[in-house]
């Protein structure tokens, strides 16, 4: 919803000025299930999906600037579909997979369950994992996570039939598993060393990375105070 005179979108210009570009992949996930009626014992369904977001925020403060909050960030964004019982327990294990994920990745963070002002339309309950990020000397947001519990689904009209035949509006749920720019701000805050070089990183990165010889060099940079 545009609720400001700043765009919340990209739009293609020229003869493609109807085609946005999307911000998150959970948009497009929900799309992909549009007027769709599923059998209750198919529930929950369980999607991933990697997708390029796009985003016209503006750093508000220091704090904010460069890595942190970009226009363009590869994410990896998880979404559930359940009946109305199944929801609440599904919002959890996405929580749990977030902390997992950061976990693993030698990341302190804290959960936060965000009060209502803080909820968009859509969100009953939510959830925000915030990461410490020591250079930086504060925790941001790296990964949330929300119940919309019908709220997509009636507009989106994802529904269930059940045993006896009856069909229900299904439950929806979403998060983001991890959004590249602030998953690589943590870690490098993390594990950067007095010489201002990368220590030994934890095994899930050590698998992908190779550290060859000397450990990473960072470049100087000025203060975001």
């Amino acid at each position: 919803m545009q609720r400001s005179d700043h765009p919340i979108q990209y739009t293609l210009a020229g003869e493609e000025s109807h085609t946005k570009l999307s911000g998150t992949a959970e948009m497009g996930i929900a799309a992909f299930l549009r007027g769709r009626t599923f059998n209750q014992d198919q529930l929950p369904i369980r999607l991933v999906s990697l997708s390029r977001c796009f985003r016209t925020e503006i750093s508000k403060s220091a704090s904010e600037a460069k890595l942190y909050r970009v226009h363009e960030f590869s994410k990896v964004e998880m979404f559930v579909v359940s009946t109305p019982e199944q929801s609440a327990a599904e919002l959890d294990y996405l929580v749990e997979v977030q902390k997992g994920t950061f976990q693993a990745l030698g990341v302190h963070c804290r959960q936060l369950e965000m009060p209502s002002e803080e909820l968009g339309a859509s969100a009953a309950r939510k959830f925000d994992i915030e990461a410490w990020m020591p250079g930086r000397k504060l925790y941001g947001e790296v990964s949330s996570a929300s119940n919309c519990t019908d709220f997509q689904s009636r507009r989106l009209g994802i529904k269930y039939k059940t045993a006896d035949g009856t069909t229900k509006y299904a439950h929806t749920c979403n998060g983001t598993a991890l959004a590249s720019t602030r998953a690589l701000i943590s870690v490098l805050e993390t594990f950067q060393n007095d010489k201002k070089g990368l220590g030994e990183l934890p095994e899930p990165l050590r698998k992908r990375v190779k550290q060859r010889g000397s450990p990473l060099r960072f470049q100087p940079a000025k203060s975001l105070v």
